[in-house]
């Protein structure tokens, strides 16, 4: 946040809330400081992390300063070699070097109206590669400088074209380890617990479809990746950032992570015909990057710096232990629940994973650790720099409110040992509590050797912003060896020693229905007594916690299209059903366009009745579908716009191919393909409507003459590549049935 800035909007929050001249001082005061913030963190952080005051310091002074820019070039975009030779280089930037010269020169001469003049030194502009992390790509320069530079405008709006039609993604370095900890394989079923704004669904769904194009490039898709978001509008705009990668494995959902409902696999006459104790459904995988106070996210949160209390952390506490508890119920033997926060809080971080410890059944989880993995992905001397998972930390709060402290200290110098006068420190948790305190027992570390030798927290990954000029986070990959605890089914049937106990009986989902019904409602109980305990806390500390609730915003807000809008409102008053497509409408697609049969007609779905899109979703995500037996399943949105239903008289071909899903479709598609060589490729892309007569090549000039009129597939291969354009053949013209995004992508590989 620059200084102009800042200011006003201090000024504007003053105006709103009547705040007096003194309380505007503060908050104009602590822009970017905190002096709660700088005691807390020191008596967390010092011996461990720091050994001299100095070092603390150092990481302090780097909060201050703006994130450089991150983008990771979509291995799945065909021919996406071409954008990234561009980019692997001082050559990507020399493109805009004239442009951007140009304009330079012009700022120059005629100035800034404040006398001011913006400056760029065009040489120390460097776009390099993260040695750790293939295909992404570090600008040193920040967001703001990129964004609001008039004479970098030509390079912001490049970038932008490329995140727009999926070439790129542009999120924060740290957020995209999560996915890359997972291991994600293409036949995988994944669960994001708390997906919003959903940068890490897309690059889970990246990463799953890579794999499958690596394995089994010839077969349909099998994954799925289930997208949650409480929120309802937050779900739904959810879509919007996901539907950049055209996936046929994408399902949104709505529901509150920590009472996610249960899958089952078999009705109760089937689990009893086959002699099933168990018949849920089960993810393999689990992401659950968890609402958070989010104070790692302060160098793009400036925000945070107003409010930021210890207390921040407390309130979410309990909320996170609960969503993480859920996953691990969800989640497969063997399978691997990734968790994490971008927060430097122990209270949301390594406490919550102590607590999942004493909840759970010995050996029933253990904790992977995530530094083996990634010194494994080191290049030589360079690698990710990260901090184990702390063994001991301090349980602490402010002995006022904020506001208060605010009021006696405007000035603040880095003394250090005023931290008791500030804060009541809790050594353990037989210390005598104030009712109104939102510290639990569950915060408290155990001894070190049981939190080293049998938790082994040092498992754990923290990633300090100072380390890296990055944000600050928090990671743990967590293991499922057994049930979790003695409610768990998946695997009781079974003894000690593996051999399945004959007079247990079958027990029906509906049994099993009844018993979650009890654990939920103490779930809830417990969330009303947690409710009522916050009720003590005073009420201007609650909008505080509330207000800080964050989820690892990224660079780009989501923002929902107007024309969007109405068909919100239309999907909130009419839920959509999902249902196959009638058989007439089937026939024709397979026919016309001569489907392949692993396409078979369950995967060939519509929002609601009467929809003229047809969506093509993955055996992954019909195979979730039919697990929703009791139909609790709040759906929002899943696969890809596969077909769309044509006006009634336009020609004999009533669907179209969507451009969204031809990448996922074109394998399974035997008719209406023309095959052309790259310079005709690029001139259709140019062009948009082409002539029959202005065709060069003799060979596509006749297969478009043979091919009658309606829509077609423009295919180009080079070294065993595939890429394509949809088009639609008219009786002396072809024009482009594809949406400007989507040729943004075909600019940038093909003719910039």
């Amino acid at each position: 946040m620059g200084k102009n800035k800042g200011k006003k909007w201090a000024e504007k929050r003053a105006m709103n809330k009547k705040t007096k001249p003194d309380e505007l001082y503060v908050l104009q005061k602590f822009i970017a400081e905190n002096f709660l913030f700088d005691l807390y963190y020191y008596a967390q952080f010092m011996g461990e992390y720091f050994k001299t005051k100095e070092e603390f310091i150092q990481f302090r002074q780097i909060l201050n300063k703006k994130l450089p820019i991150v983008f990771r070039v979509n291995p799945t975009v065909p021919h996406y070699e071409k954008f990234l030779e561009k980019v692997a280089g001082q050559s990507f930037l020399d493109r805009f070097a004239k442009e951007i010269k140009e304009k330079q020169e012009l700022e120059e001469k005629k100035g800034e109206g404040d006398g001011k003049k913006e400056v760029i030194d065009l040489e120390s502009i460097i776009c390099k590669e993260i040695s750790w992390f293939p295909l992404v790509y570090q600008l040193n320069m920040d967001r703001q400088q990129l964004k609001r530079s008039n004479v970098m405008e030509s390079l912001h709006k490049h970038l932008q074209k490329a995140t727009d039609s999926g070439m790129i993604s542009r999120q924060e370095l740290v957020s995209m380890i999560p996915p890359l900890l997972l291991d994600l394989k293409g036949d995988d079923i994944v669960l994001d617990m708390c997906a919003a704004p959903g940068s890490k669904t897309s690059q889970m769904l990246e990463f799953m479809y890579n794999d499958h194009l690596k394995t089994n490039p010839n077969s349909v898709w099998k994954g799925a990746v289930i997208a949650n978001e409480i929120d309802y509008t937050r779900a739904y705009m959810l879509t919007h950032q996901v539907q950049r990668m055209n996936s046929s494995a994408m399902v949104i959902v709505n529901h509150a992570a920590q009472f996610f409902p249960a899958l089952y696999l078999n009705t109760v006459e089937e689990a009893k015909a086959l002699g099933k104790y168990d018949s849920r459904f089960y993810f393999d995988k689990i992401l659950a990057d968890v609402p958070c106070s989010g104070d790692g996210a302060i160098r793009k949160l400036p925000q945070v710096w107003q409010r930021w209390s210890a207390r921040d952390a407390m309130g979410l506490h309990r909320l996170q232990v609960q969503i993480v508890m859920r996953g691990l119920q969800m989640l497969k033997e063997g399978g691997t629940l990734l968790y994490s926060t971008c927060s430097l809080s122990p209270l949301e971080d390594e406490a919550v994973i102590t607590q999942l410890f004493r909840n759970s059944i010995p050996g029933s989880i253990e904790l992977i650790d995530i530094h083996e993995i990634m010194k494994s992905r080191q290049k030589g001397d360079q690698g990710l720099i990260a901090r184990r998972g702390l063994l001991n930390w301090t349980v602490m709060e402010e002995n006022k409110s904020v506001k208060e402290y605010y009021k006696e200290k405007q000035e603040w110098e880095a003394d250090f040992t005023q931290i008791e006068n500030y804060f009541k420190i809790f050594k353990d948790k037989t210390v005598p509590r104030d009712p109104k305190s939102l510290i639990r027992d569950s915060m408290f570390p155990e001894d070190e050797k049981t939190m080293r030798d049998v938790y082994k927290i040092q498992n754990c990954m923290r990633i300090l912003p100072s380390d890296q000029n990055s944000g600050g986070f928090f990671l743990a990959l967590i293991k499922k060896n057994g049930p979790i605890r003695g409610g768990d089914k998946q695997s009781e049937q079974k003894t000690t020693t593996g051999i399945e106990v004959e007079s247990e009986k079958v027990k029906a989902p509906q049994e099993e229905e009844k018993k979650e019904e009890i654990v939920e409602e103490k779930d809830v109980t417990k969330e009303k007594e947690a409710a009522d305990d916050n009720q003590m806390v005073e009420e201007k500390e609650i909008e505080e916690v509330k207000a800080l609730v964050v989820q690892d915003f990224e660079e780009e807000q989501i923002k929902m299209p107007a024309e969007e809008v109405k068909k919100f409102a239309k999907y909130k008053e009419k839920k959509p059903t999902f249902l196959p497509i009638n058989e007439v409408d089937f026939n024709f697609l397979r026919d016309y366009y001569g489907l392949h049969p692993e396409v078979t007609r369950n995967l060939l779905i519509q929002q609601c009745e009467g929809e003229k899109k047809v969506l093509f979703i993955s055996p992954g995500v019909k195979h979730f579908l039919d697990s929703d037996k009791r139909g609790l399943v709040q759906k929002i949105n899943m696969g890809v716009k596969a077909f769309q239903r044509n006006k009634e008289g336009f020609s004999d071909c009533r669907f179209r191919v969507c451009q969204d899903a031809i990448g996922v479709l074109l394998p399974f598609i035997s008719k209406r393909i023309v095959e052309v060589d790259l310079e005709s490729f690029k001139h259709f892309i140019q062009v948009k409507n082409v002539k029959h007569e202005d065709v060069v090549n003799p060979e596509v000039k006749k297969a478009l003459g043979d091919l009658g009129q309606g829509c077609f597939v423009l295919v180009l291969t080079q070294n065993g590549i595939k890429d394509s354009l949809v088009c639609h053949n008219f009786k002396s013209s072809v024009s482009l049935m594809c949406p400007k995004e989507f040729l943004e992508s075909f600019y940038i590989r093909y003719l910039f």
